[in-house]
């Protein structure tokens, strides 16, 4: 859904006319709206009390017209309480409005919510746990536990009633995390934006926040309906809000993404990376590009690292990983002083290595084509180095560090084995494996032989496949993985 559709306007106005002009204002621009006591009874008493026929019937006229103007883009906020026949009965006639949602109170007990969800026709059925204006003591004086247990322990009578969602203050979000509370859509009153009056509400959260907790539809009165003036219009509300929903919903997939990452089994990092979208490979898919790199020659696979360095959890995975690979080379703790990388990238990595290593980490600063040591670290003499990279493919840059610290720092010593100066990464890629570098030992948590031309010599040219420059077509060459 479009951050727009997640929008709930609470109608709380004491007429029928102001709710159609509301309605009429924002369909376009919000999902659904809330019909509340205070308008199901304000309808309820326009019927009843007029002082002539002909005024109850323009007001029937009026009311029809709104749900002809909802088009069953409602949320009947009804708060059902009652005996399981009296929510049975209610529920039947509740359905026929075709609402696409109505709620009833949690704590009225498991039969009566199966009742409500036996009787709701074409309609779902929330339940609401601890309304939003209760704070901690008055929850406790009537539930006799803190809203964080009320809302849980609800929250599985419902799941186990048949229940579609819960209506909960956003702040009891990240407690629905459990398997059996999934499948409840959540449905969050107690939004303000931060330019919004926090009003009566205790439990707030702002619409960035309550959708990056777990929110599904967040249901929203005065910011939208009554905005201070210097945002404007309703309208100009509304979509200031769907903004803010649709940022919120980009991060959330990324961190979405992270959680199931992290989900993978030990010792499976090139599967990590394949779910990061961090390796492509040329399949020879019909209309597939190759890599043109920033060298000028071409490729058929690139490694985009940067999708998994900018998360530090993941990177917190890589270097647990590559560290317990490096003890089994006999590269151990008590060997290393310091780690060292090279500028950009493998600053990011290189430091959650030292950070777990509990070692200093330096790094050098790309000039031209050069690496230079600033001199914005100390070394010690004698200091023992280990050097990490995120990324190896022809040392040409790993050698450069490794004399740029030399040159100002004579008396420290990089680590070697058999002779061979130890470079540590998340990714070798040569031009063909088995290989053997005269002077380094490349110890990687993956190697992959990836192969470059110079373009007059390029087979996948010869074929047909275009060459692209990955950093800036990366999607298009996803679409073949």
């Amino acid at each position: 859904m479009e951050g727009k559709e997640r929008i709930i306007v609470a109608l709380d106005v004491d007429s029928v006319d102001k709710a159609i002009e509301l309605v009429e204002q924002l369909s376009p621009h919000v999902g659904y709206f809330k019909i509340g006591l205070e308008l199901i009874y304000t309808i309820l008493a326009s019927l009843i009390t007029p002082e002539n026929e002909t005024e109850a019937i323009e007001t029937l006229r009026k009311v029809r017209q709104l749900f002809e103007l909802l088009e069953g883009n409602v949320f009947i906020d009804a708060k059902l309480a009652d005996i399981p026949n009296t929510v049975a009965g209610a529920s039947k006639a509740i359905a026929k409005l075709g609402a696409e949602m109505f709620n009833v109170h949690a704590s009225i007990g498991e039969e009566a919510l199966k009742q409500a969800v036996a009787n709701c026709g074409v309609s779902s059925v929330l339940g609401v746990t601890v309304l939003t204006s209760i704070g901690k003591e008055e929850c406790i004086s009537i539930f006799g536990a803190e809203p964080s247990e009320k809302v849980v322990q609800f929250a599985k009578i419902l799941a186990k009633a048949g229940a579609h969602g819960i209506v909960c203050s956003p702040q009891e979000l990240e407690l629905l995390s459990d398997p059996e509370l999934e499948p409840l859509y959540k449905v969050t009153p107690g939004v303000r934006p931060l330019w919004a009056a926090k009003g009566d509400q205790k439990r707030v959260m702002t619409p960035y926040e309550a959708i990056i907790a777990g929110a599904d539809f967040l249901v929203i009165g005065r910011p939208i309906t009554q905005p201070p003036p210097e945002i404007g219009s309703p309208v100009e509300a509304a979509k200031k809000i769907a903004e803010e929903i649709e940022k919120a919903l980009e991060h959330r997939k990324i961190l979405e993404k992270i959680r199931k990452i992290l989900e993978i089994e030990e010792g499976q990092p090139e599967e990590l990376l394949k779910n990061c979208n961090a390796i492509w490979i040329y399949s020879g898919k019909e209309g597939e590009p190759h890599a043109l790199l920033a060298s000028g020659k071409h490729s058929d696979g690139y490694i985009n690292l940067n999708t998994v360095l900018q998360f530090p959890n993941l990177c917190q995975i890589l270097a647990q990983k590559l560290i317990e690979k490096l003890k089994a080379q006999g590269i151990t703790r008590e060997k290393i002083d310091a780690v060292a990388s090279s500028s950009f990238a493998a600053i990011t990595f290189g430091q959650e290595v030292a950070r777990q290593l509990n070692v200093l980490f330096v790094f050098t600063e790309k000039e031209g084509d050069e690496q230079k040591w600033s001199g914005r670290f100390e070394l010690p003499k004698g200091c023992r180095i280990l050097q990490v990279e995120e990324l190896v493919i022809t040392l040409g840059t790993t050698e450069k560090v490794k004399k740029a610290i030399l040159e100002k720092n004579p008396d420290v010593r990089f680590l070697e084995i058999d002779g061979k100066t130890v470079v540590a990464t998340i990714f070798h890629r040569p031009d063909r494996l088995p290989i053997d570098y005269p002077h380094y030992k490349v110890i990687a948590l993956i190697e992959k032989e990836i192969h470059n031309w110079d373009p007059n010599e390029c087979p996948l040219c010869q074929k047909g496949s275009e060459a692209l420059k990955p950093k800036q077509n990366w999607q298009k060459f996803l679409e073949y993985q």
